[in-house]
């Protein structure tokens, strides 16, 4: 009855007792015999939530495969060459340049084969065609007309 005692008083110092032991602590309390049950038990939960953590983690890791695998890689490219351009186009403040790397941009990555771009004049109440690539002045003028 005494040792069954002196078991309770054990169990009710363990979380004391746990606060303040580290690995090799326990390892000896262990072979010692001492609050070996307890401490078996708190292990066995800790490694089922290192095993429980540990799939998860696969099961996230399995998903974000699937989910990059099922992004088309056009999809990539084509997010790729916007950061390019928009890169470029941050460079400058200079117009003429700026749409220098947009026409170059249509033509030579989109494969556009031309390009015309338009000024918005509100106050007069008329859209413009300033330029472009893959056209003739002639054609400006016409548009303009």
């Amino acid at each position: 009855m005494n040792s069954h005692k002196k078991g309770h008083e054990l169990n009710d110092q363990i979380p004391q007792i746990i606060d303040n032991l580290d690995t090799n602590d326990i390892t000896l309390y262990l072979k010692n015999n001492i609050v070996q049950k307890p401490l078996l038990d708190l292990l066995k939960k800790i490694d089922a939530s290192n095993k429980l953590l540990k799939n998860k983690y696969l099961k996230c890791k399995k998903k974000l495969i699937k989910i990059k695998e099922s992004i088309p890689e056009n999809l990539i490219k084509e997010t790729r060459i916007l950061q390019d351009l928009s890169r470029n186009l941050s460079s400058t403040l200079n117009v003429d340049k700026i749409l220098d790397i947009f026409y170059s941009a249509c033509t030579h990555i989109i494969g556009f084969e031309y390009v015309m771009s338009f000024f918005v004049y509100p106050e007069q109440n008329i859209i413009k065609a300033v330029g472009g690539i893959g056209i003739t002045k002639n054609h400006i003028k016409m548009v303009n007309l």
